[in-house]
């Protein structure tokens, strides 16, 4: 678990930076490739693909919202068209004319 104490990077890197001197040249050079590594790993072109790869998350959202508001459209349209409150009603009350029934 973390304490409340907070980390000085200033004097982390000092630290870091002197002990460099300490370290084999083998080890210097693996971690300098290990580090070109991972910077080709974040070039632009792969930033590209990620930004390509969220344009078609995103355009493959927008077409479900597309779908689903027409679906929706239709539903409520259908209940409209369909809506048949006042023969109901009429029924009910027993006021319906003689045609009502022929629908």
């Amino acid at each position: 678990a973390m304490n409340d104490e907070y980390l000085n990077h200033e004097a982390t890197r000092q630290v870091l930076n002197r002990s460099l001197g300490q370290l084999s040249p083998a080890t210097l050079a693996g971690l300098r490739a290990a580090r070109e590594r991972a910077l080709a790993r974040h070039a632009p072109e792969k930033q590209g693909a990620a930004w390509l790869l969220s344009r078609r998350r995103a355009a493959l959202a927008a077409t479900l919202l597309v779908t689903l508001s027409l679906f929706g459209g239709m539903a409520y349209y259908w209940q409209q068209a369909n809506d048949n409150t006042d023969v109901d009603m009429a029924i009910l009350t027993d006021v319906t004319p003689v045609n009502a029934y022929n629908n």
